[in-house]
């Protein structure tokens, strides 16, 4: 799949346009970070715009719906990839959660672009777990679920993000290298 065929498939799927500009701003991150190290640079990127393509379809678990849309075209690796950029352990339901974490550069790399694009801007790590925390945190307007499980969810993919940075070399709130 080549990048103007992933946006086609993007734009069949999430009509929402500031999951569009979200999804773009990722994979132009990721494919920045992915350029300093011996991976498919453009294959990441790929996978990072397509990484919340389920979102048209279900949000909470979205993760599983965009690995599914992808296997469904063939793409194998990159569906694993972007299934370890999803949803934590206690949304998964009926998906199994064999794989979940980050494991595969590319997926980190995923994973860390994600975390550091607020809507379609990239911002500090900081700053994006301060706007989770409002968002999804308790005293939010958030549904019950959200807050009851922020601290496994939002909570825990800032921290993997932040380990992940580390992996990478990366410092979680320097953001002018790579915006």
């Amino acid at each position: 799949m080549n990048h103007n065929e992933a946006k086609h498939l993007l734009y069949l799927h999430v009509s929402d346009t500031g999951v569009r500009r979200h999804c773009e701003a990722v994979a132009s991150l990721a494919y920045k970070i992915a350029k300093r190290f011996p991976v498919d640079a453009e294959k990441v990127r790929i996978a990072a715009l397509l990484h919340d393509i389920g979102r048209g379809i279900a949000h909470p678990y979205h993760g599983f719906v965009s690995e599914k849309i992808l296997r469904d075209h063939g793409e194998e690796e990159m569906a694993d990839w972007v299934k370890q950029h999803g949803a934590a352990p206690e949304e998964a339901g009926e998906y199994s959660m064999e794989g979940y974490e980050p494991q595969s550069l590319e997926s980190k790399i995923i994973h860390y672009a994600d975390s550091r694009v607020m809507h379609d801007r990239v911002v500090p790590i900081s700053v994006k777990e301060e706007y989770l925390k409002k968002k999804y945190g308790p005293g939010s307007k958030t549904g019950d679920y959200l807050k009851k499980n922020y601290k496994h969810t939002a909570e825990g993919a800032m921290q993997r993000a932040r380990q992940i940075g580390e992996e990478l070399g990366i410092d979680p709130d320097d953001f002018f290298g790579l915006a």
